[in-house]
């Protein structure tokens, strides 16, 4: 009779999908529920007790199999969320964007650069153009001068020197080329960052911090090609 239970209440498990329960697991069942109907015993169960001890089995067979169902369904719930897990993991995700961290570690120190450059390259600028229009407009007054001290001459010979040698460097260095390519870059720069802040157009709809880091570091590239090309032009010379 155990024999035949065992073999019952398996294929009820499979027909149910219930992981199968071990061997040892079912004979202790058995044990328990047949040890009151063990025959030649005097005083055994009537029929009536045999009864209810039937009825009883099944229950706990029954009981046994939902438990056993429970942790099944409860190690598949922790496989598939330990697949979902995995799943929100996969580099194919999108991440967001740390705007605040571009914007403080990238384009805020680039327009910084820029300003620098441009301010740099301005005051070059007209530094040396004062030297050149001073230096040629004193070499007539100097040789005029000279009449009552030659010793003039040779100051309108530097002076002459000094606006020469100013010339060449601006048109050289082009430092005023300079000045307005760094100042167009950090404005343009500037405009993205306040456009983004205030949500005009272009960025107005759709993922505008993307846009925006698009945006400004095409303008970084093009002004780092630019600056290639300008550094090649002056050495070949």
């Amino acid at each position: 009779m155990p024999g035949s239970m065992q073999a019952i209440d398996r294929a009820g498990e499979t027909s149910r999908g219930i992981q199968a329960v071990p061997p040892a697991s079912w004979r202790s069942i058995d044990r328990q529920i047949m040890a009151p109907l063990q025959p030649n015993k005097p005083g055994g169960p009537q029929r009536g007790e045999m009864t209810i001890f039937v009825i009883d089995a099944a229950r706990c067979v029954e009981n046994h199999l939902a438990s056993q169902a429970g942790s099944c369904i409860g190690r598949r719930n922790r496989r598939t969320d330990g697949m979902m897990t995995e799943e929100s993991k996969t580099p194919g995700a999108t991440p967001p964007i740390a705007i605040a961290d571009y914007l403080k570690n990238r384009l805020d120190p680039q327009i910084a650069w820029y300003e620098a450059k441009s301010r740099k390259a301005k005051s070059t600028y007209w530094w040396f153009t004062i030297v050149q229009f001073a230096g040629t407009a004193l070499v007539p007054v100097l040789n005029s001068l000279s009449a009552f001290d030659r010793n003039f001459l040779f100051v309108s010979s530097g002076s002459a020197a000094c606006a020469a040698f100013a010339t060449g460097f601006l048109v050289l260095q082009r430092p005023m080329e300079h000045w307005l390519r760094y100042r167009n870059a950090a404005t343009t720069l500037a405009g993205f960052r306040t456009r983004h802040a205030y949500q005009t157009k272009p960025f107005d709809s759709g993922d505008i911090d993307r846009l925006l880091i698009d945006m400004a570091e095409h303008e970084i590239a093009t002004e780092n090609d630019t600056w290639a090309v300008e550094m090649r032009r002056t050495g070949s010379k």
